[in-house]
């Protein structure tokens, strides 16, 4: 069964090692699987809207990470806000504290 860990930068600490793999999984399906980003010299997969002002929803299933989801207030800079704002050329690019972003979503595939 996949448990959901909501993860920020209050509790953090407490997911050192989930983290880190979740940025290791994130690298592989956002680098390796996707191609839309060049290789990490460190094998983890970062941008710019990784602050602490991210929410992760992490699912973790036998001790591993196996799904996550990354979830920005609209309020703060996020991607679509500083990257593909054209996509929201008509209704303008959403911004209320109350609203997220939801990207860098994946699922690692069963083996």
């Amino acid at each position: 069964m996949i448990t959901a860990h909501v993860v920020n930068a209050h509790n953090k600490h407490l997911y050192e090692n989930e983290f880190d793999e979740f940025l290791r999984r994130r690298h592989d399906f956002f680098v390796h699987q996707k191609h839309w980003r060049p290789p990490s010299p460190d094998g983890r997969e970062l941008d710019q809207f990784d602050t602490d002002a991210a929410t992760y929803l992490l699912g973790i299933e036998e001790g591993r990470v196996v799904t996550s989801a990354r979830l920005i207030p609209t309020s703060e800079p996020h991607m679509v806000s500083e990257v593909f704002s054209h996509m929201c050329e008509k209704s303008g690019v959403p911004r209320r504290p109350d609203w997220a972003e939801w990207t860098r979503t994946f699922v690692v595939p069963d083996k």
